[in-house]
């Protein structure tokens, strides 16, 4: 049997479905609804927002899970008692995810009949395609918004991150905080040792910036020798608490000791009725007071 044409089936029984066959079980109309709904995104997690609502609407649906693609990946319900699950396999994608195994694991509320594999099978096939294209879009966008020296977010990756981080927070009335971060010192380590050895100073501290952060907040580097954090805490004392981790780390580095390198920091909470420009400006001026009176210090706004 020739399988390129064909969707495997975990349930065990008529494992190979036609693709020809599948299509012709779901009605023009919707399927032309699932594509053009598809085609509106390039956006992985919206994209399969989509797709679990729309195959939601077809069969007994209770979970997608598509953490082979990306971790957290997962919608529908998270309780089912015996699911019944049907798992199959992305073919041809890579999306800068190497050679690695991509499936999607469908759990159904009870066990899909013929036709609604075939259902399956067709609304996979399409949602596969459209996958592709987010993921590439996801490569080359992560290109542009990464610092190639440090390996963080650059400044067109912090401005798409603040608004993506202030949107949800209007949504839903939630905070975040911001860390403004400059180097103390930096400018002779550039005069006097040379620029590859300030690259090598931006490279360490941005190391040491990802460890003290966890896992949901982000690093950037702004320009220069000043980096920004976004951080999913509310209150001032986590933001004091990642400040204090930050500069112990540095100042605990043999290396930036070395160089005479420490860091100055300015920090601010971002509330839902204020604009990014105006958190940011706050944290700014709060790390720009720490060099004015001595460095080597944080102070929040």
């Amino acid at each position: 049997m020739d399988y390129s044409n064909t969707i495997y089936d975990s349930t065990g029984q008529d494992n190979f479905v036609s693709l020809a066959q599948a299509s012709s079980t779901y009605s023009t109309y919707h399927l032309n609804t699932f594509m053009k709904q598809l085609l509106s995104t390039i956006d992985v997690d919206t994209l399969g927002s989509i797709y679990f609502r729309q195959l939601s609407m077809a069969l007994p649906l209770a979970k997608i899970d598509l953490t082979s693609i990306q971790p957290n990946l997962c919608f529908g319900s998270e309780s089912i008692c015996a699911p019944r699950i049907v798992t199959l396999p992305f073919v041809d994608i890579a999306g800068g995810l190497g050679t690695q195994n991509l499936f999607a694991s469908y759990s159904f509320y009870e066990d899909p009949d013929r036709q609604e594999r075939n259902t399956l099978a067709t609304m996979h096939q399409i949602f596969t395609q459209q996958l592709q294209h987010a993921l590439e879009f996801k490569r080359l966008k992560l290109i542009t918004t990464k610092d190639a020296l440090t390996g963080l977010g650059n400044r067109a990756g912090f401005d798409e991150a603040c608004k993506r981080l202030s949107s949800r927070c209007r949504r839903h009335q939630e905070q975040f905080a911001l860390l403004v971060i400059d180097l103390d010192n930096f400018k002779l380590v550039n005069d006097n040792h040379g620029h590859q050895e300030g690259d090598r100073v931006l490279q360490e501290v941005a190391t040491h910036i990802k460890l003290a952060l966890r896992h949901s907040d982000e690093a950037f580097r702004f320009g220069g020798d000043e980096f920004c954090c976004l951080l999913d805490c509310e209150t001032s004392a986590d933001l004091l608490a990642v400040a204090n981790r930050l500069h112990q780390l540095v100042n605990n580095c043999a290396f930036m000791q070395m160089r005479g390198i420490s860091c100055s920091i300015g920090g601010a909470i971002f509330h839902p009725e204020e604009e990014v420009d105006s958190v940011f400006k706050r944290a700014d001026d709060a790390l720009y007071r720490v060099k004015r009176t001595g460095k080597n210090a944080y102070l929040a706004a």
